[in-house]
């Protein structure tokens, strides 16, 4: 529930109540010109966040405008603000304008805190757990059928998280970090999955052609040397482990592919963690 701002004209007296997505809605527009709620929340998912109003009779200089706090609102659809205002500071200025003539202008800056921490369990966690679930993708073999389908949810859920950010921040007047982690998310969660199918290719049907004596030496180094939760004779979690190590590569050809393409995900899952923190900082 948000505290009503109440505009005092000469003839009378305008409730003007807030609503959840912090939009003041101004009856009698004609009276005024408005330029309302540049909201700051660029730190969100974070709890307190700043917003500005402002507003000016210069349309109707007749008019004489004020602003004083009321009550907290009976209105319904109020009582459902995700919200809480804190505190609200007002300055009051004037403005000249041509053959002399003078208007007011004033400007409010309300901090608004939110109610609960709900939107911590249905935006900032489901963020990490993208984040996370992009990133094990590279924990399974090359030939794991189930990579696919992780990057497809990780995709799917990073979309899904931008519509509901969107609800919220929308009005921001600055881009908020998890709007830009979310936005980096989606586009490398795009680009592992394009590296997921180049790896699974280079797994299962690896080509005939030898790979170059460099490039063989450099994916023995990474796939069987480098430090790897996941290393060489033992597959990622949840797969068949019987099956990964039963599984013949009797050409050397086929050998070289296969170490190419775990040496790939090793690569690949170092550069997008890092790509993923140096997003949150």
């Amino acid at each position: 529930m948000m505290p009503r701002v109440r505009l005092k004209l000469s003839g009378g007296s305008l409730f003007c109540p807030t609503i959840n997505n912090l939009v003041i809605t101004f009856a009698f527009v004609s009276f005024f010109r408005t330029k309302l709620l540049q909201t700051d929340i660029s730190d969100f998912p974070f709890d307190r966040h700043e917003c500005r109003m402002a507003f000016t009779n210069a349309i109707s200089q007749e008019k004489s405008v004020n602003l004083t706090l009321v009550g907290q609102p009976t209105l319904p659809e109020q009582e459902h603000s995700e919200f809480a205002v804190l505190s609200i500071e007002g300055k009051r200025c004037h403005h000249r304008v041509v053959l002399a003539k003078r208007w007011k202008h004033l400007i409010f800056r309300a901090s608004v805190a939110w109610r609960t921490s709900l939107h911590l369990f249905t935006v900032l966690l489901p963020t990490v757990a993208v984040v996370l679930l992009s990133l094990l993708v590279f924990w399974l073999p090359p030939e794991s059928e189930r990579k696919i389908t992780l990057i497809g949810a990780s995709l799917l859920t990073s979309l899904l998280l931008l519509y509901r950010v969107d609800n919220i921040v929308s009005r921001s007047s600055s881009v908020p970090k998890i709007v830009k982690v979310l936005g980096g998310g989606v586009l490398m969660n795009a680009l592992i999955a394009a590296t997921t199918v180049l790896s699974t290719n280079m797994a299962r049907s690896a080509p005939s052609c030898a790979l170059p004596a460099f490039l063989v030496k450099s994916s023995e180094f990474v796939a069987h040397r480098l430090p790897c939760p996941c290393p060489a004779g033992r597959s990622g979690i949840g797969d068949d482990e019987e099956g990964v190590q039963n599984k013949s590569y009797n050409n050397a050809v086929a050998r070289e592919w296969y170490t190419a393409a775990r040496a790939l995900d090793r690569v690949l899952g170092l550069v997008f963690a890092a790509a993923y923190v140096a997003l949150c900082l």
